[in-house]
């Protein structure tokens, strides 16, 4: 009997039923399914069990629905199973290795799985382990050789990165068609293996359509093979679509030339997508060209498009890594406000792999640019949604990249105490950012020494070299050596080798530096170049050719890398020795010569006064089409500043923003300050030095800045230009702080500058000083014997130096014997 809701539904037959079935799985309609099943059972079509249909229907439901299980035992209640009734089990359990135990109890069955079922199976292969079974089973039913069974093996070894396996299968087929020359071209591509895949192309004898030219660009990155296929699909008339357009653009940017790359992007004459858009954009953020690539994001919105994760993280990697050149806080918080309403858009829930991304690169951009607190209110807002080491190591490089270790060790602690753990990034970024910490760096780097063996970490290399370089920087070098030898030598790679030798160089013991160094089997070009540089600190000529002949001259491609080639050009002028310093440089291929190889040649001619060098080598820079940087400036001013050539650096102080879209740093105005103010031009120079105070440094103190202009007043005997810089600093209101620091120094150009401002109102330490007014203006006096100079916590040469500098008639005795000159001007 049947109750009175089954009879209501009699008149429906097994074809309507399945219809419903179909569609409570494309619905996901899982419970509605269960109960549609539930009738069907009290129905008992035919007998006691369904159709072979409907429960086939029912087993794909299931499936459809995420629920293996109910799947399993609607397939187990089918009487008369059939090819299709497994294809519908396998394809339920595609997301788990349960399939391949289905696959194996249906050929136990008798059964063989048909094209379509292999087709699945193939496509869901994520081991080789898989992959070789599932082959195996083709080769039993006869079904290896099908084309298109074929090509889905050669994807399915490319995406398992099996480059040759794939090979050989491919070689072992007959009659190839295009569909299967392409994967063939593919599977290489996706290994990145783009000689092989070329090879391929070479060897193939019909003829190539846009599939065959897109997989091939997405491949390479050998400028004269990219621009090759960029000729043969022109010589080929075939029309360029927006994929093959994206290619051929990423292909430009990895071969290092953005400008055939923007070529094509504005060319394209079709409906450009957002893939499109983004490779464009990440083209000129890897260049160094983010001013370009958020000109390029504004044109993108500006056209009606979204930007997706992938154009976002290309965006704020652009401003991560540029974090130097200083552009505009505006760009900055433009892209960071898109990656918030991109976040935000998710509902705050961060569920997917590309919003972590995007969290993860924010919180590196805000590290970056020190913008510490909005890093650490991205961090807070994202972690609790789902744990993510990735996005916990960007906190911690943010962290140690403004140096704050505390911090960084602490986000490592609170990792811990929510059952995250840390991994090598995370011990070697807090290391690192401990060893420029001066307070506690010893007792923070045991700690993470015994963090790291606890966590099975302590013979990791990069570990290890990390511990060295903490251990180092904290004079600790024979725990740094015990690191060193702890590490059995297997394990010793040119990181911690180089790691130890610089540990000695830096702390001067340069012999202890060169035997470890003797010790080195095969040392890599990034070791002889700090060996160089080593050297380079002994200043001493004939030891430095002894290095060159013994180190570098034997293998000739050595001294053919640039690396290396820049650390002679460093050792040499650090010697004195130009000439030699010019020798090698000269040597250098024009391609293989960077900016750093420019700079260090022009930079040793700067310190050296030879102007005129530095400037015809300046010259010759920007002639070969070489980008100068911030420090490539740095030395023609100071070129410039010593040979008093002022026409010349205005114009390179004013055409390094104007045309290199580079910011001044307070080291380029220095200079300018420095350089007016001995030319007698203090008006400009002050002029100059006010500028300062709107731009961001941290490479010098303020005072710095104050300390130029007073010595062109000194220069020039211009108290009265003095005594306006000196009441324009103490209005400063980080002047209590950036003046006190450099007391003493200040102190003593104020009174050669003999001005008439108020120097009781020099912020000197608390409690230091009093001020009495005399005839030769305002000077200080002692309050205790304790002036400028002894509120000093940690006193230097410079500072007895500055001291004796201020007034060095007068002496006095110190703690330890030694008689010295005392500020005491009366």
């Amino acid at each position: 009997m049947v109750n009175s809701k089954s009879k209501m539904l009699l008149p429906l037959d097994a074809e309507e039923f399945g219809a419903l079935v179909s569609r409570c799985g494309r619905s996901n309609a899982l419970e509605a399914g269960k109960r549609l099943h539930a009738l069907i059972a009290q129905l008992r079509f035919h007998g006691r069990h369904s159709p072979t249909r409907i429960g086939n229907l029912l087993v794909d439901m299931y499936g459809k629905c995420g629920s293996a299980h109910d799947a399993r035992t609607a397939f187990d209640a089918i009487a008369d199973k059939n090819v299709f009734s497994w294809g519908f089990l396998i394809a339920a359990y595609a997301s788990t290795d349960e399939r391949f135990k289905v696959l194996r109890e249906m050929c136990l069955e008798g059964v063989k799985p048909d094209k379509v079922a292999f087709l699945r199976l193939v496509r869901s292969c994520l081991t080789l382990a898989h992959g070789n079974l599932v082959r195996s089973l083709l080769e039993e039913c006869g079904l290896s050789r099908d084309l298109q069974i074929a090509t889905e093996l050669l994807r399915m070894y490319g995406s398992l990165q099996e480059g040759r396996m794939a090979g050989n299968f491919f070689e072992s087929l007959g009659q190839k068609d295009l569909v299967a020359w392409n994967a063939m071209i593919d599977a290489h591509a996706q290994c990145g293996q783009c000689k092989e895949a070329f090879a391929i192309y070479e060897r193939m004898p019909l003829q190539a359509d846009k599939v065959t030219y897109t997989t091939l660009l997405s491949c390479c990155d050998d400028l004269v093979d990219g621009e090759e296929i960029h000729a043969c699909v022109v010589r080929d008339g075939i029309e360029w679509d927006v994929a093959m357009s994206t290619a051929l653009v990423r292909c430009y940017s990895r071969c290092g030339n953005p400008e055939k790359a923007v070529a094509v992007f504005e060319n394209f004459s079709g409906n450009k997508d957002v893939g499109m858009w983004t490779a464009m954009i990440l083209c000129l953020s890897q260049n160094q060209k983010i001013t370009e690539a958020i000109q390029v994001f504004r044109e993108m919105e500006q056209q009606g498009f979204r930007a997706s994760s992938f154009t976002l993280v290309a965006l704020l990697q652009g401003l991560s890594s540029s974090s130097k050149s200083g552009f505009s806080t505006g760009m900055i918080n433009t892209i960071s406000s898109r990656a918030m309403e991109y976040l935000c858009s998710t509902g705050g829930d961060v569920s997917t792999r590309d919003d972590l991304v995007v969290a993860t690169a924010l919180v590196k951009c805000f590290g970056s640019h020190a913008r510490i607190n909005e890093a650490e209110e991205v961090f807070e807002r994202f972690r609790l949604c789902r744990f993510d080491l990735v996005l916990w190591n960007a906190m911690v490089w943010a962290y140690a990249e403004t140096s704050n270790p505390e911090e960084a060790l602490f986000v490592l602690k609170k990792m811990d105490l929510e059952g995250g753990k840390a991994d090598t990034f995370t011990l070697a970024t807090v290391l690192t950012a401990c060893a420029t910490s001066c307070e506690h760096a010893l007792l923070q780097t045991s700690f993470l020494h015994d963090r790291a063996t606890s966590l099975g970490l302590g013979s990791d290399p990069v570990v290890v070299a990390a511990l060295i370089n903490s251990y180092s920087k904290s004079q600790r070098l024979g725990l740094a050596r015990s690191a060193f030898e702890g590490l059995p030598t297997d394990k010793r790679d040119a990181v911690v080798w180089s790691s130890m030798i610089m540990g000695y160089a830096r702390s001067g013991h340069i012999q202890d530096a060169l035997e470890i160094f003797s010790k080195m089997d095969h040392p890599d070009k990034i070791t002889i170049a700090q060996v160089l540089d080593a050297y380079a600190d002994l200043a001493c000529l004939s030891q430095c050719k002894a290095a060159h002949r013994d180190f570098v001259s034997p293998n000739q491609e050595l001294e053919s890398e640039t690396m290396v080639a820049n650390a002679l050009v460093h050792m040499y002028a650090k010697c004195g020795s130009l000439d030699e310093a010019r020798r090698v440089f000269d040597r250098m291929s024009l391609q293989s010569r960077n900016i750093v190889s420019w700079t260090a040649m022009i930079s040793a001619y700067a310190q050296h006064g030879r102007s005129s060098e530095s400037m015809e080598l300046f010259q010759r820079m920007q002639q070969r089409g070489v980008e100068p940087n911030q420090v490539t400036f740095i030395s023609i001013l100071s070129s410039c500043s010593h040979s008093g050539l002022i026409d010349h650096a205005a114009y390179c102080f004013y055409s390094m923003e104007q045309d290199h879209s580079l910011v001044a740093s307070q080291s380029h105005l220095v200079h300018m300050v420095d350089l007016l103010g001995r030319a007698g031009m203090l008006k400009h120079a002050q002029e100059i030095g006010e500028s300062s105070s709107s731009r961001k440094s941290e490479e010098l103190l303020p005072c710095a800045m104050v300390e130029s202009l007073l010595g062109g007043c000194y220069t020039q005997g211009d108290r009265e230009m003095a005594s306006k810089i000196v009441g324009r600093a103490l209005e400063s209101p980080s002047a209590s702080t950036d003046i006190a620091i450099d007391a003493v120094e200040f102190g003593a150009l104020v009174s050669k500058c003999g001005t008439h401002a108020s120097a009781a109102a020099i912020p000197w330490p608390p409690l230091a000083h009093q001020y009495r007014q005399s005839s030769g203006g305002h000077v200080w006096q002692a309050h205790d014997k304790r002036g400028a100079f002894d509120a000093i916590a940690e006193k230097n040469v410079f500072s007895w130096g500055f001291k004796i500098a201020a007034h060095p008639c007068s002496e006095e005795v110190d703690e330890a014997g030694h008689k010295v000159a005392f500020v005491s001007l009366v």
